[in-house]
């Protein structure tokens, strides 16, 4: 058991690592790219890489399961990036990532709701504060510049807690015991459904040819490992609280990967 925590909390770090780039890298591609279009590239692009990596048929699963992975698509794929994107138009890649990191408080929330029993300890509240609290001092330095950008800010924080509703809908999931790359796919699939529907909605497909332009397909090929990185998120770690707690890390690394914009 020791060992499967100790792997899951490296897997952690590692997507933590991947994931602050891509704050970078998709406020490159929003020069090229709307929010919904780079949603559709770079989760399809991981889907068929996904089919590639695993080229077998998904188990069959009841009507309950089914459920449960078009929810984690809808919040996970397609709500949590929309609003992340959107919020990457109006607002810095720091401002986002900081206000991400709140994601494990958020869920630690909506999982006390969910299950009263649930015990929160005041060393975790104290955790979490000082933890955001040097986050803030690592991204924003000693002048500590913050600019507030009402509208992407928003989002932002909405983005944290899509994203702690979608680690509870995860949980619920771990019982099902589906492979990680299966299981990723499928929530995969049912996201693309969610991001044609509204790239449809939007009529936002003629773009391709935007990515030829300077660093755009470079930056949406980095999207496209991320996408295959996040099924590492699945293995169990100990539950969404510490998926979550492994956002913190993200707006450090996002500050460190403006360095090589």
């Amino acid at each position: 058991m020791e060992f499967r925590l100790s792997k899951g909390h490296f897997l952690g770090l590692f997507c933590a690592v991947v994931w602050g780039a891509t704050f970078i890298s998709t406020k490159v591609l929003l020069e090229y790219l709307s929010p919904l279009q780079i949603l559709f590239s770079r989760f399809l692009l991981g889907y068929i890489a996904l089919w590639c990596l695993y080229p077998h048929r998904s188990p069959k699963y009841g009507r309950k399961a089914q459920l449960l992975f078009a929810l984690a698509g809808f919040l996970g794929t397609f709500l949590y990036f929309l609003m992340e994107n959107v919020a990457l138009q109006h607002t810095t890649a720091s401002n986002v990532g900081v206000l991400v990191s709140l994601a494990p408080l958020f869920t630690a929330a909506v999982s006390k709701l969910e299950n009263p029993k649930l015990t929160l300890s005041l060393q975790f509240f104290v955790g979490a504060v000082l933890s955001f609290v040097g986050v803030l001092l690592i991204v924003f330095g000693d002048n500590m510049s913050l600019v507030i950008n009402p509208l992407g800010d928003t989002l932002a924080l909405g983005a944290a807690f899509v994203w702690a509703l979608y680690s509870i809908v995860l949980n619920k999931l771990s019982v099902y015991k589906a492979p990680i790359l299966v299981s990723t796919r499928t929530i995969f699939g049912y996201g693309l459904i969610f991001i044609v529907a509204g790239v449809l909605y939007a009529d936002d497909f003629p773009w391709f040819r935007n990515l030829a332009k300077d660093r755009g397909l470079v930056k949406l090929n980095f999207l496209r490992i991320y996408s295959l990185c996040r099924p590492l998120q699945h293995v169990d770690d100990g539950g969404g609280n510490y998926r979550a707690r492994s956002n913190r890390l993200i707006p450090v690394l996002s500050a460190g990967d403006l360095f090589s914009v």
